[in-house]
């Protein structure tokens, strides 16, 4: 065949079909791989929502943990320091390690020995020694540390394991533990609440209404405390601790030259600050939660009501009982300063520090003829004010009573009864020696007379007796003294002379001797009462006696003196005593009975003098008795080097 007809034949034949599998193929392919990266990513995801799931539950468990651990450390607080007769403190004084020194422990301030109840820490549930403020060793976990502290395990707590039984993987009953807790309590009340804000400016009532006392109104209110780093008070600061609410937020308060205090300074007073403490009113002898009665005064009753009562007992600067104005004067704007002698309450009033009474049983002058009996009495009183404060002074007089009967026996003539009479009836008086002692407010020489302007706190004054007086007082108030005289040998004569109230008559020159007579059968002793008052004029001009308390001497024997001329001048015998003082008694001041503050001093709170309780061993006794003590100096007490201030007065308004 030619070729041009295989040409032709060759361009008539039908085309040859394309394959189609590799395209499948693909298909296929790309189908697995999607499989496997759906099945890889779900594997993925499945592990991830495991793990967190898995966190999710160690978290809750730890939070679980957390929470029984500070329901664990509540109760036992409950349990150890709830009763109001616990006492806490910190461990540092209690071999306490670099450790554990901040663990508080809790004491029963009932009972005895120096161990406490518990320390508040882990381990120390079942049995609360269990955990001693040693070294925790092993098994511990820092509470505190450097971020709180600058230092590494400033307190390690012992971990507390908590165990199960039938946990999934365990087998029979052994238990397994499936976690652990710790706790701790720290002792806030040994830090000193360092952020407190100054609240002087709502106190701004009477008497603090003034400019005066404004511009001292921080020395009259507490403020707490203040460290040296810097002053929560100062103007710089005053925005910043009214919104004070945690310790950590100390460290931006600034110090005096303007820089924060900084997280180091406060890390480094971590066991020394607190930003505020709180407490409760609580007796630790046992009587429960106390009640704020000064915000209630009602259920306080009268007694409450005359004690803040201050404007009654605290002098008016504009007018007042005292005889003499205060020196210096008061400026524009009066500080009450002087306190008006009451009986209470509060008591305020001087104490009676030291007594002579002196008598002389004689013929009339001295005669050594036949003659009637004179009777005289010399006498010394010291006052104390106790006080810090200083007392409006005012003319005071006392009475003395309890005087005995006295009987005059005549020797020379056979022991025969001359003469026998009521001694504290002697002086026309209603049946009372009674005394004036007035204030004198002329300046001694050289001294300006401030000292006699007020009664200065912790101050003694003596009066003595006039050196001769023969007759009546010129009224019923009593006889004269001498004011800020300490010696009754200051002049001759006799202080009070009176006729003998009988007007027996006895030879000058017969030996007698003086007796003091028991009132009843079977009185072994005597006591003198010594009242106190304050003579003080009423709105109508009349004088009025406000009693301020009585003291009550030791009981005095009684004696009988030696046979002597009944002419002489000499005083036979005399009632000495005085307030006892720590070297006399050791509980000074330590108990109701020696508390000058009383209304009514008895016995237990004086001593005799040097002689001991018997009248007839103080002949002619005219001085004090014991120069060295600290009421009874010897020295005239012009020098404040001598006073003896011993309490406060209520000191502002509630």
């Amino acid at each position: 065949m030619p070729l041009s007809q295989l040409s032709t034949l060759s361009s008539q034949r039908a085309p040859r079909p394309r394959r189609s599998r590799g395209f499948a193929l693909l298909i296929t392919l790309t189908l697995l791989a999607f499989v496997v990266l759906l099945l890889v990513g779900l594997a993925s995801y499945t592990k991830i929502e495991t793990a967190v799931a898995g966190n999710f539950q160690k978290q809750a468990q730890a939070r679980q943990n957390a929470q029984l651990a500070l329901d664990v450390a509540l109760a036992q607080l409950q349990k150890h320091a709830g009763p109001d007769t616990r006492v806490t403190a910190s461990a540092e004084s209690f071999g306490g390690s670099s450790s554990t020194r901040h663990y508080a422990g809790v004491w029963d301030a009932t009972a005895s020995g120096a161990d406490p109840v518990a320390w508040l820490v882990s381990g120390n549930e079942i049995n609360p020694l269990a955990r001693t403020p040693t070294a925790p060793g092993t098994g511990t976990v820092e509470l505190v540390g450097r971020q709180t502290t600058g230092t590494a395990n400033a307190v390690l707590a012992p971990l507390v394991a908590l165990t199960s039984v039938g946990v999934p993987g365990q087998t029979g009953a052994t238990a397994a533990t499936i976690g652990r807790y710790a706790w701790w309590i720290g002792d806030q009340g040994v830090k000193a609440p360092v952020g407190l804000r100054d609240t002087t400016d709502g106190v701004d009532y009477a008497p603090f209404d003034s400019s005066e006392l404004r511009s001292r109104i921080r020395q009259q209110i507490s403020l707490g405390a203040g460290p040296a780093n810097f002053e929560p008070r100062d103007a710089v600061n005053a925005l910043l601790v009214p919104n004070l609410k945690a310790a950590n937020q100390l460290a931006f308060l600034r110090t005096p030259g303007g820089t924060p205090v900084g997280l180091a300074t406060l890390q480094a007073n971590y066991a020394s600050w607190s930003s505020n403490n709180f407490n409760v009113l609580a007796d630790t002898a046992g009587t429960g939660l106390k009640r704020d009665l000064s915000i209630q005064p009602s259920i306080l009753g009268e007694d409450f009501a005359a004690w803040a009562n201050y404007t009654g007992y605290m002098e008016s600067p504009v007018s007042s009982v005292s005889l003499f104005a205060i020196q210096p004067p008061y400026g524009t704007a009066p500080l009450r300063r002087r306190y008006i002698m009451q009986p209470g309450p509060p008591v305020v009033r001087p104490v009676l520090s030291y007594f002579l009474l002196t008598f002389n049983v004689r013929t009339l002058d001295g005669s050594t003829a036949d003659s009637p009996l004179e009777v005289r009495a010399r006498w010394m009183c010291t006052l104390w004010n106790p006080y810090t404060g200083a007392l409006a002074p005012e003319n005071l007089r006392i009475e003395v009573k309890g005087l005995p009967k006295i009987r005059v026996i005549d020797v020379t003539a056979g022991n025969n009864v001359a003469a026998e009479f009521q001694l504290e009836s002697a002086f026309g008086l209603d049946s009372a020696l009674k005394i004036r002692l007035p204030w004198d407010n002329t300046p001694l020489p050289g001294t300006t007379g401030e000292d006699r302007a007020s009664w200065l706190p912790g101050r003694t004054y003596t009066w003595a007796s006039l050196p001769f007086f023969n007759g009546s007082p010129t009224d019923d108030s009593g006889y004269d003294s001498k004011f800020y005289e300490r010696n009754l040998s200051f002049s001759a004569g006799a202080g009070v002379r009176r006729p003998e109230p009988t007007g027996s008559r006895i030879d000058g020159d017969h030996l007698c001797r003086i007796e003091a007579v028991a009132p009843e059968l079977g009185d072994s002793s005597t006591t003198l009462s010594v009242s106190m008052f304050a003579t003080r004029i009423d709105e109508d001009g009349n004088k009025v006696d406000v009693p301020l308390g009585t003291f009550t001497s030791p009981a005095f024997e009684f004696f009988s003196t030696s046979p002597e001329l009944i002419s002489r001048s000499g005083y036979q015998f005399s009632y000495v005593f005085r307030l006892a003082e720590n070297i006399d008694n050791p509980s000074w001041l330590q108990t109701a009975q020696s508390d000058p503050r009383r209304s009514s001093l008895g016995p237990e709170a004086f001593v005799f003098g040097p002689n001991g309780p018997s009248p007839a061993l103080y002949g002619d006794y005219t001085s004090i008795s014991a120069p060295d003590r600290l009421l009874d100096r010897a020295t005239n007490s012009y020098s404040y080097n001598e006073d003896v201030p011993v309490f406060e007065f209520p000191r502002s308004p509630i």
